[in-house]
C-alpha cells in the first residue's frame, strides 16, 4: 500500500498499488479520449473543436456531448429512413396503379380495334345488301316495264 496526497482530503490517503498504477495511466488516457473526442466529432460533421479541455473530467464529458450529437444525428437518419421507405411504398403502389390503368387502357385499345373491325364488316354486309336490293329493284322495274 501506498499514501497519496488527494485535493479534496488534507491528509494523506491510503492506496493500494493497481490504484496507483491507473492514476499513473490518466494522463494518457485523457489524451487517448481527447482523440476520441475529436474524432467523433468530425464523423458527427461537426466544425473544429476549440481549445483542448485541461482535465480528465471536461475530456469526458466532451465525448459525452459529442456522442449525444452523434445520436441526435442517428435518430434524424432513422427518420429520414423511415420517411423515404413511406415515400416508396406510396411510389410502388401508384406505379402498380399506373400499370393497371395501362393494362386496362390496352384490353380497352383491343376491344375498340376488335368492335371496329367488326363495324367495317356489317357496313361492308349492308352495303353489298344494298347493292342488291338496288340491283333486284331495277330488276322489278325492268320487268314492271316490259309487262
Amino acid at each position: 500500500p501506498s499514501s497519496v496526497k488527494l485535493e479534496s482530503e488534507k491528509a494523506l490517503q491510503r492506496a493500494c498499488t493497481p490504484c496507483v498504477a491507473n492514476a499513473e495511466r490518466a494522463p494518457a488516457l485523457k489524451d487517448r479520449l481527447q482523440h476520441l473526442a475529436g474524432s467523433l466529432h468530425a464523423i458527427g460533421g461537426g466544425e473544429v473543436l476549440g481549445e483542448e479541455p485541461q482535465s480528465l473530467e471536461d475530456t469526458v464529458a466532451r465525448c459525452e456531448s459529442t456522442v449525444t450529437a452523434l445520436e441526435d444525428i442517428r435518430d434524424s437518419h432513422e427518420a429520414q429512413k423511415s420517411q423515404l421507405q413511406g415515400m416508396k411504398m406510396k411510389y410502388d403502389a401508384e406505379k402498380a396503379r399506373a400499370e393497371e390503368a395501362e393494362a386496362s387502357a390496352a384490353q380497352s385499345l383491343e376491344e375498340q380495334k376488335r368492335l371496329e373491325a367488326k363495324l367495317r364488316d356489317e357496313v361492308a354486309r349492308a352495303e353489298l345488301a344494298e347493292g342488291d336490293v338496288a340491283r333486284g329493284k331495277a330488276e322489278l322495274d325492268a320487268a314492271l316495264d316490259r309487262a
